[in-house]
């Protein structure tokens, strides 16, 4: 526990123990995503809304990272994707698709820094969005992908190609797509928050 409140110190001392709780006192790898995800979008969601989306998403990174974040994407009345969002995740999809459909075909398992900067900045005009900040995220992307970075700065992914892996990470970001997941992911947050509120005016009687 005191491990716990080191790595994060920020977070209350309630919420740690829903964590320890969670990951069943193991300071294991899945953990130190949990605490990625808290220091990532805790300034932005709820703590006790991540832990239960984590807890909902059976503490896998991916499908958590991808609903946090749609949360945070959207507006409290409306739909809107923000034009980092749409541009990141086509590129994303791109990316997979052709290396879960050319697995031995070595183009596209490289990625050329300076061709990638060219694209984005391209879509970033057309929409208006901010070419630093997709570039850091489709960095870190390729990272948990498992690119490598080399010296020539570019992004090479190795020639053992974990398809499941990839699979998995191609499914969320095709359903982050609002219309198929707003409806249903709204829906699960209204029923928690509903069940929150009842929770706590029994409470209170």
């Amino acid at each position: 526990m005191e491990q716990l409140q080191n790595i994060f110190s920020t977070i209350e001392k309630e919420i740690v123990s829903k964590v320890w709780y969670l990951c069943e006192g193991n300071l294991d790898e899945r953990l130190q995503y949990l605490v990625q995800l808290l220091e990532e979008f805790s300034d932005k969601i709820d703590k006790t809304i991540i832990l239960m989306i984590w807890k909902q998403r059976h503490q896998i990174y991916w499908e958590t990272y991808i609903d946090l974040i749609e949360l945070s994407s959207y507006g409290a009345n409306k739909i809107e994707e923000k034009s980092e969002l749409k541009i990141i995740r086509e590129m994303c999809l791109y990316i997979l698709w052709n290396i879960l459909s050319y697995p031995t075909v070595i183009k596209y398992r490289q990625i050329n820094t300076i061709s990638l900067l060219h694209i984005l900045k391209c879509k970033c005009r057309l929409l208006n969005a901010s070419v630093d900040q997709i570039f850091m995220e489709m960095e870190d992307f390729f990272k948990k992908c498992g690119f490598q970075k080399e010296k020539d700065e570019n992004w090479y992914y190795p020639n053992r190609i974990q398809l499941l892996l990839l699979w998995e990470c191609y499914q969320t970001w095709i359903c982050l797509q609002p219309m198929y997941r707003y409806h249903l992911f709204m829906l699960e947050y209204v029923l928690f928050m509903n069940d929150k509120m009842y929770t706590n005016n029994l409470k209170m009687k």
